[in-house]
């Protein structure tokens, strides 16, 4: 049986419903990630989890140069920024490189005190994980053994890549490859120099650009499959206005249809994932199907809940409307006195339980499994308070997302998910500078030098990757369609001087006449004409005043009597409270009460 890797399950599944319509046998299907897991063991140790991987981590943490990072130790803020410590560690572990190489290349020790505190960091969660004996990436690439039961199931196997290999892995698939035949397919094109000096460091030969390549692991030899197409259909608009690219979107979908694109081949690229939000709301026939799932932060249940939170860090009075709308009054009873509590795990699952009464069936799986990942850290919080636990457990929901299951045939994607699969048509809204490609976060400890002078991947080449991304989905399809806003603020990526584009046939204001409606009718107050009599009503100075500034206001305010609307509330208005104090004062000063002032 032959086993075939794909760098995303959405890969995996695109192969396995084209295969499912042949007559063949089916063979074992993995993920990169999935196979890497198998393919290796480590003995006596157990594979960290994350909540326990930041608790030793933040035990690593305490001693005294720690502060000088600048990050805080506060608990909270610590969980917030490990992700930088963790991509650091992990970083340098998968591609070989330790922390005193790195010190020899800062040769004006502009990052010098930071890298000692950083080793000295290292190795103290060395200490932790070991002591345990848990291990991670941090340490995988020096104590794991390949999984020969599981690697001797097939006759071969085939890794389709797309992206980049770190050196852990490339040396992992050469150590595979000595217990069985191991191919990877790999594409060339001028994004990826960087891969491709990789492999001709490891033996392979130099390749040519704009190929594909099947590698042959066991042997070293690189075996040139075909020529890959060069020439693009790429048209594009620029727009004035971000909310505009969603009419382009739905142009460009007609248009794909109409010259003989499937819907189902058909895909809609978001670098900026955010921008799903916006487009969702003009879906109105569910012709989309958004493969990143829609954010969990959009549900009610997670609404209701962070409304509470924010009930119990601020005065709960000026909440009232929301309350009301919201339908927690009967849950803000039961808890708001407890909200500087110390509560127990249990307490605390019966609060997120009691906001169940605005959760969807699709989505209580997801909070079952968070409360019960939860369980375990919820021991390290036991100085805080109700509002802080709340808070913590938000934050940990706010990132998940819900699958979106009754979506229809055409696919919006993010850069990520466009690896491994092909559409005949692609739409690509944000082509802007600062988001295509977009910024690196990664280079908060090093300079592009010493990531040069180490064999690190630098912020051009990460750049590079995303540019690949886009250049392999594009190659694959038959048209392309991009869009970008250009106005004072914002200009156009400026990856599209490197691409051979057109400019799209239609312009902005076409866009506009097509979808917006009544596009060119001026707007015109309707004229009001009518005698009034003023001598009907005392005409106070406001109400003169409400006459002489806009006589329309004076006739919807004092004619048509419509009033502003305003949130209910049990504070007195502003003009109200002289009034009351004069009241109070009043019935002091009648039974002779002194009051001094």
């Amino acid at each position: 049986m032959k086993l075939i890797v794909f760098p995303t399950s959405r890969a995996l599944r695109s192969y396995q419903e084209n295969i499912l319509n042949k007559d063949s046998f089916l063979p074992k299907l993995l993920t990169i990630e999935e196979f890497e897991k198998k393919a290796i063991f480590v003995k006596n140790r157990v594979l960290v989890d994350e909540d326990t991987r930041l608790i030793l981590l933040k035990n690593a943490a305490n001693f005294e140069d720690f502060k000088k990072l600048g990050f805080s130790e506060e608990f909270f803020s610590f969980i917030k920024n490990s992700s930088y410590f963790f991509r650091f560690f992990d970083e340098l572990s998968l591609e070989g490189v330790n922390i005193s190489e790195l010190k020899k290349y800062d040769v004006y020790e502009e990052f010098y005190e930071h890298l000692e505190i950083l080793e000295k960091l290292y190795e103290r969660y060395l200490k932790e994980l070991n002591k345990n004996r848990f291990y991670d990436k941090t340490i995988l690439p020096k104590i794991y053994e390949i999984n020969e039961n599981f690697i001797r199931e097939f006759d071969k196997i085939e890794i389709y890549l797309e992206g980049f290999l770190t050196r852990f892995e490339i040396e992992l698939f050469f150590n595979i490859s000595k217990k069985n035949l191991l191919n990877v397919y790999f594409k060339t094109n001028r994004y990826n120099l960087k891969m491709q000096e990789r492999f001709y460091e490891y033996g392979f030969e130099k390749f040519e650009q704009d190929s594909y390549y099947e590698l042959n692991f066991s042997k070293k030899v690189a075996k040139k499959i075909k020529d890959l197409p060069k020439d693009f259909d790429i048209s594009y608009l620029s727009v004035s206005d971000r909310m505009l690219q969603i009419f382009f979107i739905k142009k460009k979908i007609y248009d794909f249809i109409k010259s003989g694109i499937k819907p189902e081949n058909i895909a809609i690229l978001l670098p900026d994932e955010n921008f799903k939000d916006s487009l969702n709301l003009f879906d109105e026939i569910n012709n989309l199907n958004f493969a990143m799932g829609m954010d969990f932060e959009n549900s009610r249940f997670f609404k209701g809940l962070n409304l509470f939170l924010e009930i119990l860090s601020k005065d709960h009075i000026k909440y009232l409307y929301e309350t009301k709308r919201f339908d927690i009054k009967n849950i803000l009873d039961k808890w708001y006195e407890k909200r500087f509590e110390k509560i127990n795990f249990e307490t605390f699952e019966e609060l997120i339980r009691d906001f169940y009464i605005f959760i969807e069936e699709n989505q209580k799986d997801i909070v079952e499994e968070e409360l019960k990942d939860f369980k375990y850290i919820y021991q390290f919080l036991d100085q805080y308070s109700l509002k802080k636990r709340l808070q913590f457990f938000l934050n940990r929901l706010k990132n998940k997302k819900i699958e979106d299951s009754g979506g229809g045939k055409i696919t919006v994607i993010g850069p990520l998910e466009s690896r491994g699969v092909s559409f005949d048509g692609v739409i690509v809204v944000d082509f802007n500078e600062d988001i295509v490609p977009k910024p690196s976060q990664k280079d908060i400890f090093l300079n592009s030098y010493i990531r040069k002078k180490s064999s690190l991947p630098t912020k051009k080449d990460r750049e590079n990757l995303q540019k690949y991304y886009y250049f392999e989905l594009f190659r694959n399809a038959k048209k392309v369609a991009i869009s970008f806003v250009e106005n004072d603020t914002q200009s156009k990526s400026r990856f599209l001087e490197e691409l051979e584009v057109k400019k799209d046939s239609f312009s902005e204001d076409e866009i506009k006449k097509l979808f917006i409606k009544d596009f060119n009718k001026k707007f015109k107050d309707e004229e009001i004409v009518l005698e009034y009599d003023f001598k009907r009503e005392k005409l106070s100075p406001s109400r003169l005043r409400d006459f002489l500034e806009c006589k329309r206001r004076y006739f919807y305010k004092y004619i048509k009597k419509l009033k502003p609307f305003e949130i209910p509330s049990i504070m007195p208005m502003e003009n109200e409270i002289g009034n009351i104090l004069h009241k109070i004062f009043f019935k002091l000063i009648k039974i002779k009460i002194v009051i001094k002032i």
